[in-house]
């Protein structure tokens, strides 16, 4: 990759963060949803996953029949790119996966594609094929993924993510919430917790020419997914708001439905920083799985990606990940108000 395309997919990058502004949140409990925008936004061009397996022209399979846990393969025989998101779940095959990194897969091209697996105790096929969760994985998982994948690009240049960490994760999970899935199968879990999703779910909707969220759980950040192109937070919202959803639903089960004391006005700052934050890291750039440059950055506290594709910025997540906390057990201790 030439040096000068480098300097420019990250000079579009930070122009576009800049332009980030925000308006005034919807809360939930303790789960709070500031919507995101932008006026650099570009026409979509993209087909969605969910859109995309509707069709007979796209297909995600093992990558043989004896199937490989860190990757698929991915056929695309529509006259459109497909846009895969991170923490997108896929379920079939022998065992259900995860999308380590958002992924263009280009119209007429065949992709073998890095996921992990969220179902640590299944490896035999329920179907050929893979269809698409309603959820995406939660913040917990997605922020590991973020973090070992952008070490694995640089140690390798492959993006794969710590599997025994998203393992020991999802098990920690079922055995802190008392429940109990044959397969350790995280989608499963997620569905057991649907009364509480619809909950949350009412509270938060959508708003015109909105192209992102940035969520805190409490007085903490969680983390933003931002959009580039025109349409994708509209179709993607209920989903992408599922796995803080599942964050804020942990964060009332540990503090047995207490409620922490909110000050919207160190929110804003704090997301004021955060973006500020965004736009100064530095920042790493590398070919992507599929179409256009996979963009990392990362710093003792703040974790993320982005997804540059013919000069336009598809997808951003950015995630506050403190490495002195990292791990369900720390934050669920800190909830709890006890020292790590």
């Amino acid at each position: 990759m030439e040096q000068e395309s480098l300097k420019e997919s990250i000079s579009l990058l930070n122009s576009f963060i800049n332009s980030i502004h925000f308006s005034d949140p919807q809360a939930y409990r303790d789960l709070i949803i500031f919507p995101l925008y932008s006026d650099m936004v570009k026409d979509n061009g993209y087909m969605l996953l969910d859109e995309a397996l509707q069709t007979e022209k796209f297909r995600i399979q093992e990558i043989s029949d004896g199937g490989s846990v860190p990757e698929l393969t991915v056929t695309n025989e529509l006259d459109s790119d497909v846009l895969l998101l991170e923490g997108d779940i896929l379920v079939g095959a022998k065992q259900n996966r995860t999308v380590n990194t958002t992924i263009i897969v280009g119209k007429g091209s065949k992709l073998v594609i890095p996921v992990s697996c969220v179902e640590q105790g299944r490896w035999r096929y329920k179907t050929r094929g893979f269809r698409s969760s309603k959820f995406t994985v939660d913040p917990d998982i997605r922020k590991m993924k973020a973090k070992t994948v952008s070490q694995s690009l640089r140690h390798s240049r492959q993006f794969r993510a710590d599997q025994g960490g998203v393992w020991n994760t999802i098990s920690e999970k079922m055995r802190r919430h008392n429940y109990y899935s044959e397969s350790m199968d995280v989608d499963e879990l997620y569905e057991s917790r649907q009364d509480s999703f619809q909950d949350y779910e009412r509270s938060f909707s959508y708003k015109d020419q909105q192209i992102g969220i940035a969520v805190f759980n409490g007085n903490e950040l969680s983390g933003c997914d931002i959009f580039g192109v025109k349409g994708i937070m509209y179709k993607t919202f209920k989903k992408i708001i599922s796995g803080y959803i599942f964050e804020g639903i942990e964060k009332s089960y540990w503090l047995r439905g207490k409620r922490e004391s909110l000050d919207f006005a160190l929110l804003k700052g704090k997301l004021d920083n955060f973006l500020k934050s965004l736009h100064s890291l530095s920042k790493e750039v590398f070919k992507s799985v599929g179409e256009g440059n996979d963009i990392r950055f990362d710093s003792p506290e703040i974790t993320g990606y982005a997804i540059e594709h013919n000069s336009k910025i598809v997808h951003i997540a950015g995630f506050y990940y403190p490495e002195a906390e990292q791990g369900p057990y720390f934050r669920n201790r800190r909830w709890r108000g006890e020292e790590p």
